[in-house]
């Protein structure tokens, strides 16, 4: 019998690895885009402070933008009238929106007639005038000062406003350096009432001399 033989061994036939998926990749992060209140505030951040503060207090109350504090940023002023008193609100940026930072009263009165600011007593810094008025009586003004983020009253020296910071009860004028203001001179008709004139000197409103009549 002829001897039986080892079949041939084969060799297995070569595979293809499998494929792989590529690893997952996270995306790439982007930066935010920029909103226009994150930095500097823009004229639709003071126009919706001002509409928010008109559905508080009324649409007759006034507004300014101004830098009063010197810092490159304006800030609002604000004058409204508020249970028959004249008030004066300041808002300052902080950034993501406005906040009032200072708030004071002015004189009694029905009608706002003027809000300004701007340097009148020749110093550095600036004024905020309210100028208000009561009835038919007349106008009064009420002064603050600013000097950098603080706000102040400016009071009289002398004369029939001592100590005030609102002057005139029949008529106020300011101009720079210089406050005429009318004072009660009962028992004297009103149109013959005496005007007191303030000079800005020392570092406040200083009592200079009795006129005669209105400003």
């Amino acid at each position: 019998e002829p001897a039986p033989t080892e079949p041939a061994p084969t060799e297995p036939a070569p595979t293809e690895p499998a494929p792989t998926e590529p690893a997952p990749t996270e995306p790439a992060p982007t930066e935010p885009a920029p909103t226009p209140s994150a930095g500097l505030p823009t004229d639709a951040d003071a126009t919706a402070f001002i509409a928010q503060y008109e559905t508080v207090y009324g649409d007759d109350s006034r507004s300014l933008a101004s830098d009063v504090d010197a810092d490159g940023v304006n800030e609002l002023v604000l004058a409204r009238i508020t249970d028959g008193v004249a008030m004066l609100d300041v808002a300052r940026w902080s950034g993501e929106g406005y906040e009032v930072v200072y708030n004071d009263e002015g004189a009694t009165a029905d009608r706002l007639d003027s809000l300004i600011a701007r340097d009148i007593n020749g110093e550095p810094g600036m004024e905020i005038v309210v100028t208000q008025s009561l009835g038919e009586t007349g106008t009064s003004l009420t002064v603050w000062g600013a000097r950098g983020d603080r706000v102040r009253p400016q009071r009289a020296r002398g004369g029939c406003w001592d100590g005030s910071k609102t002057y005139g009860i029949t008529g106020a004028v300011i101009s720079d350096q210089r406050i005429t203001a009318t004072c009660d001179g009962s028992p004297l008709p009103r149109a013959d009432w005496p005007s007191d004139v303030y000079v800005w000197a020392d570092g406040g409103w200083t009592y200079g001399r009795t006129q005669a009549g209105q400003p």
